[in-house]
């Protein structure tokens, strides 16, 4: 039987909170008004996020044997993109509730948005010119900002706005991609980049770094445009309905919507095993405008079947999660973990990458292109329960982990208190 567990108001407050409106003083939201459902996700996909970028980002040696291509299949259907798109979605929710919370205070809400977005920006900057070429803060923070007119749309049309949105940018995507003849595959570094990489110079491997995060960006921004801010708009949706707040009483709608996620993993199995037998792709690109406007429903096609998998399996995992987090106090306190990273996403998220770089490039171990799927899942797991041991040790001591301190500080415009 589910236990209940405290959740805070539809507003984001609770009795003795630093953070009320009758205060009159807007600070970070305070430890008793965090959603532990909310941390517990974030923490999980931060794992599936670290291992993912590992086997996509620092030259995996290809699958030779018979598990390490059931780990190639594992990472290609059940891990690749599913992590960011949990990500994006919490991205949303995240801001409705930072919408609801700082409108309680009658405060400028767009003005700390942008703020804490331009923050944002900032740090992906430096992570992606510095640390990894891989950086996901600088697209979310710029798709977060396309957000912002959507909190005008009423609740109940936020659904069909997300539906026009995917549709809309969608279609000018694929007009943007034939034209630019970009492919739906992210670019991964050349040869010559690996080598790079893995042996080459400081200087060369910073040099290397801003070139290939320029090509990632110049992709991203085309590509993932219109699944990012469909899901940013859907995770505003399900944040202003009041069912992350309240989700004790509403345990049969998740186990439902479990159900429904299941059947159509299943589905978005079949149409992406088939799809390109029912409907080939082209062997040439285009070149008559005729012949691009017939290709345009088979791009949407193959978008609709990517993305419904993706989507569907990270749904799954979501309800899945929350179900067993509600499950008791028992499995809440083996998940504890989890939840302790899911408070420090950014600073694991960060702490990955200059520990993934100095074991793969060159001014560190050099391991780049000699590590297999077995290794990586090794190091993953390893650097991952190192993480969680940290994130719990860290916070037993301190309100925020230290790059989500300097986050809310910039963004506030003040030093924030850090220790307990």
């Amino acid at each position: 039987m589910p236990t209940s567990q405290t959740q805070p108001s539809t507003t984001g407050f609770t009795p003795g909170s630093a953070s009320r409106p009758d205060a009159g003083v807007l600070t970070p939201i305070g430890e008793r008004d965090r959603i532990g459902t909310l941390d517990l996700l974030r923490g999980f996909a931060m794992f599936g996020v670290l291992l993912s970028n590992l086997n996509t980002g620092y030259g995996v040696v290809p699958a030779t044997t018979s598990f390490t291509s059931f780990l190639e299949a594992v990472q290609r259907y059940v891990i690749e993109g599913r992590f960011y798109t949990l990500l994006g979605f919490l991205f949303g929710i995240g801001f409705a509730l930072q919408l609801t919370r700082v409108e309680a205070f009658g405060k400028d809400a767009a003005r700390l948005y942008l703020r804490r977005l331009a923050v944002l920006l900032l740090i992906g900057l430096v992570h992606g010119l510095l640390i990894w070429r891989g950086d996901i803060l600088t697209f979310y923070a710029i798709v977060g900002i396309l957000l912002l007119p959507y909190r005008a749309v009423p609740v109940k049309a936020l659904p069909w706005a997300a539906l026009a949105t995917f549709i809309g940018v969608s279609g000018l995507q694929a007009i943007v991609q034939i034209e630019w003849g970009l492919g739906r595959v992210p670019p991964a570094p050349s040869p010559a980049a690996a080598s790079i990489y893995a042996s080459g110079t400081v200087a060369q491997v910073f040099a290397q770094r801003a070139s290939d995060f320029v090509q990632w960006y110049s992709w991203w921004t085309v590509s993932g445009l219109a699944v990012f801010l469909t899901l940013f708009v859907l995770g505003l949706w399900i944040g202003r309905t009041g069912l992350v707040q309240h989700i004790p009483e509403r345990l049969a709608t998740i186990r439902r919507a479990l159900v429904v996620a299941v059947v159509c993993c299943i589905v978005g199995l079949v149409l992406r095993k088939y799809l390109n037998v029912w409907w080939p792709h082209p062997d040439s690109p285009p070149t008559a405008w005729a012949d691009r406007v017939r290709l345009l429903p088979r791009f949407v096609a193959g978008l609709v079947s990517g993305v419904g998998l993706t989507w569907s399996m990270t749904a799954l995992y979501t309800t899945a999660m929350t179900l067993l987090y509600q499950r008791s106090d028992a499995w809440r306190n083996r998940l504890r973990g989890l939840v302790a990273v899911g408070r420090m996403t950014l600073t694991t998220y960060i702490a990955q990458s200059i520990v993934c770089t100095l074991i793969f490039y060159s001014y560190g171990l050099g391991l780049y292109g000699r590590v297999g799927y077995t290794g990586m899942l090794v190091l993953a797991v390893v650097l991952f329960a190192v993480q969680m041991m940290f994130s719990m040790w860290w916070l037993s001591r301190y309100r925020f982990g230290p790059a989500e301190w300097l986050w809310r500080s910039l963004t506030y415009g003040e030093r924030q208190p850090m220790a307990l």
